[in-house]
Formats: structure tokens, sequence, C-alpha cells
């Protein structure tokens, strides 16, 4: 399985350590990582790249979340490069995990209306335990099969808020629901 894994590199920044763990522990999970710039890339470094290399980056990026399974964001900083790649991601129904911290949901979320966005909190307690639950959200998302359904936002919102009690995604939330229902019958 094939994962790819970007942030703005202001993340490297700003929380050196948590992208330190993070890519620590996405090398020790059984997925390929797609994604070969950022990891390696220090903070400042891609403001002095040429235009061609800038070009080769966005054509390589793109090839990758194509490449790849899941995809997964560093979103505790807004950048719109990385909106960009995260709304690139949605339009081709790739499963995202927007990781973030720091208490709220990145404004270029719009979570509400796409269901294949896991946004993902995290503090430095239990930043492995909750990459791993977010990846694990997505890569169920991906196996299933999509069932468009209108809800009102009220409902749409409480299901989002049990899911995360549960710690499930909405979708397993969902199934969990007809699953018990069927037991009953």
């Amino acid at each position: 399985m094939k994962l790819f894994f970007s942030t703005t590199p202001r993340v490297k920044a700003v929380y050196p350590d948590s992208i330190d763990r993070i890519y620590k522990k996405l090398h020790k999970l059984p997925y390929e990582l797609t994604e070969k710039y950022i990891e390696h890339a220090k903070c400042d470094e891609l403001d002095s790249w040429s235009i061609e290399k800038k070009t080769q980056y966005n054509i390589d990026s793109t090839k990758a979340i194509a490449s790849s399974d899941v995809c997964v964001f560093e979103t505790s900083i807004p950048s719109l490069g990385v909106g960009h790649m995260l709304h690139h991601c949605i339009s081709i129904n790739k499963p995202v995990v927007a990781f973030f911290q720091g208490g709220r949901v990145p404004f270029m979320l719009d979570v509400e209306n796409n269901s294949c966005v896991f946004p993902v909190e995290y503090d430095n307690i239990n930043l492995e335990e909750e990459l791993v639950f977010g990846i694990k959200m997505a890569v169920e998302e991906q196996k299933q099969i999509r069932l468009n359904v209108l809800i009102s936002a009220e409902m749409n919102q409480h299901i989002g808020e049990v899911a995360k009690i549960k710690r499930m995604s909405k979708s397993g939330f969902i199934r969990w629901l007809v699953d018990n229902y069927k037991l009953s019958e």
C-alpha cells in the first residue's frame, strides 16, 4: 500500500520534533511513502528553488498523489500549497488524513462536505497513536463503496461527534448502526 505525506516546510520550522516523529512512525508502518521532497528539505529551501525545480516538484507531487492509496497532510499551519494538494486529493476521491495540532481545525478544510477527509487532532503525547488511527480510518474508507445520502447539517454534525467519541470514521459509525439494527430485528 502506498501513502503520500506532505506538509509545508514552515511546519517543519515550528514543529520540528513533531515532523521528525511523524516520519519515524511512517517509516515503521507497512506503507511505501510516495513523496520524496519534503522530508529532507530545509524550511527555507523551497523559496530559493528555480521555476524549473518548483514545476518539477508540482509534477512529481501530483504523480505521487495519484499513485497513493491514502494521503496524509500535516495542516497545523495554513498553507495554500498544502490546501491546493489536499483539495486535489478530494477531487480525485483519495482518502485524506488532515493531521493537526493546536485545538482548531484548519480553515482550509471543508470537512462537512467531504466524507473522504479525516481531520485528526494530535498533541505531543498521542502523536503516533493518532497518526495510526487516522491512517486506519482512511484505509477503511478507501476499501468501501461510496453511498451518497442527503442528511441535515445537524445530523451530519451529530454523526461526526459520536463517531469521534467512538474513535471511528463517520462511515464506520453508520455501518455500526446498520449492523446493530440488523441484530435487533
